[in-house]
């Protein structure tokens, strides 16, 4: 049996168990899944939970480095609406096995998801693993779609005292969704390593950007 996002990062030695179970009676409280409670009380960051959600599904991770580096190109092919219905965002292009299309996503292994995107994009899709507390806010800073109440919580902290780790997308700074330290990047399996893509780097492994992408 595949293990849960909770149990791989307290495997991966990310969060504590007293940090897990508080974060599992927030989620109860008010809802939400895991890791957006996780990261609203600041015992994740967004680089460590999108490497925790990749190793899960066995796909990329999008990296804040990769939403930087943001190609408007990529949204342009998938309606805003569908974007905020599936909770998705279109982030570059893989090159790798013929022109792909690299969506950012809440559920990666939702095949119903990828079929659509595939259909209105005319490309194979490229599924990473994103945090739904940065898609929303992705999905607000680019397309201005409201956010869902639950997430709005994260923002105005009006009833509860919780950490927004994402709080703007103008910047993109490494104290909103920066990078995992060595120390509390989870640790991949060796058995079933994460895919290793030649595209805008969107690995792990520092592969060069795909010089058929401009700079936006």
């Amino acid at each position: 049996m595949a293990p849960t996002l909770g149990q791989h990062l307290l495997d991966s030695n990310v969060v504590t168990s007293t940090q897990l179970a508080a974060a599992l009676r927030q989620q109860v409280v008010y809802g939400g899944r895991l890791g957006t409670n996780l990261i609203e009380l600041g015992y994740v960051n967004h680089d460590q939970l999108a490497s925790a959600l990749a190793d899960l599904h066995n796909v990329p991770a999008a990296l804040s480095r990769h939403l930087r580096n943001a190609d408007k190109r990529a949204r342009e092919l998938v309606p805003a609406a569908m974007c905020s219905e599936l909770c998705v965002l279109p982030l570059a292009f893989a090159r790798a096995g013929g022109r792909r299309l690299v969506v950012c996503m809440r559920d990666p292994a939702n095949r119903e998801s990828i079929s659509k995107l595939r259909a209105v994009s005319q490309l194979e899709i490229v599924n990473a693993a994103c945090p739904e507390l940065t898609l929303y806010k992705l999905l607000q800073h680019y397309f201005a779609a409201p956010l869902p109440a639950r997430m709005l919580r994260s923002t105005q902290q009006s009833t509860t005292p919780l950490r927004d780790s994402t709080p703007g997308l103008e910047t993109l700074e490494p104290v909103n969704l920066g990078a995992a330290t060595a120390a509390g990047k989870p640790e991949r399996s060796a058995a079933r390593p994460r895919p290793t893509l030649s595209l805008v780097d969107l690995d792990h492994e520092g592969v060069e950007r795909d010089p058929t992408q401009l700079s936006n």
